[in-house]
């Protein structure tokens, strides 16, 4: 027997022992994303991708939330897999398939991936603050499929546990009295930019106009990424026009729900009693980033 026709009924058997190890799981870009040399938005950049643009994964299993990957032309790198859609049925046909987010519907767009030179993370140094700048930086939008339908204003707003009742994959549409609007400060996750265009809109949401100024409200915010976004499709979310338009009116806002837990301290589900510095909030889940938001008809939440 030929060295090379031994080396043929190896892999021949190495192959019927593992199913599925010759079938190279596919996949498309569902979003523009930045192919990375490593698992991270901090490391280099290496190409930059469209939706529907193809790659093979070279593991199934993420790191960090990355996917190593090889382009046709045989480059190599790491993708996000928030913004990349997986074929999981073995045909190595990733189009049209199910999602690595929860919708298995491609976005209908949203900001790049590196904003400004900022990444997702941020310039955030811990872990764990690296990870939730990615969530306060998504760039997608929620599918129908990813709003949690429970989680309207008022059982947000209810008192219970914070730790359990939602959670960070999933969006949210709610319909909210707007109480203020302002700007937000410099934040890590928005690489300390200074620059109020640069920085994000704090929207406080209550449950009725008599509640303005009386009740803590929850948090959702508009992140610069958002905001100039939808500049470039002729929206204005600055935030003297949000003010403007927004304060004491019923809206409904729709994005993603993320727990901010540097705020914990400071929301009545989780500091019951305002014990320390005071509660300013009534819980430490926000809309964030918002995507999407429209005043309600009559101005009221009927119908809205």
């Amino acid at each position: 027997m030929s060295v090379s026709s031994a080396h043929h009924q190896i892999l021949t058997l190495l192959l019927s022992l593992a199913p599925g190890i010759g079938h190279a799981q596919t996949a498309v870009a569902n979003h523009n994303l930045a192919l990375h040399t490593g698992p991270s938005s901090k490391t280099t950049v290496l190409a930059n991708l469209a939706p529907q643009d193809e790659m093979t994964l070279i593991v199934g299993t993420p790191t960090h939330g990355y996917y190593e990957v090889r382009l046709p032309n045989g480059g190599l790198g790491w993708a996000y897999g928030k913004y990349i859609s997986i074929d999981t049925s073995g045909t190595g046909s990733s189009r049209g398939g199910p999602s690595s987010g929860a919708s298995g519907q491609p976005p209908e767009g949203g900001p790049p991936e590196t904003y400004r030179g900022c990444d997702l993370e941020g310039t955030a140094t811990s872990e764990k603050f690296r990870a939730l700048n990615v969530l306060k930086n998504r760039i997608t939008q929620p599918g129908s499929a990813d709003i949690d339908r429970g989680a309207t204003l008022n059982a947000i707003l209810a008192p219970g546990s914070d730790s359990t009742r939602w959670s960070e994959t999933k969006g949210a549409s709610v319909v909210a009295y707007v109480a203020e609007v302002k700007h937000g400060a410099v934040e890590t996750v928005n690489c300390g930019d200074s620059l109020q265009p640069y920085e994000d809109t704090h929207i406080e949401l209550v449950g009725q106009a008599a509640d303005a100024g009386v009740k803590n409200p929850v948090i959702a915010e508009v992140t610069p990424r958002w905001r100039d976004y939808m500049k470039g499709k002729s929206h204005d979310w600055s935030t003297p026009t949000l003010r403007a338009t927004l304060r004491h009116h019923w809206v409904r806002f729709t994005g993603w729900l993320m727990k901010d837990f540097q705020h914990a301290g400071q929301a009545d589900n989780t500091n019951p009693g305002g014990v320390g510095a005071g509660n300013w909030r009534a819980t430490a889940w926000e809309i964030h980033p918002i995507t999407d938001f429209k005043l309600c008809p009559n101005d009221s939440p009927a119908g809205c």
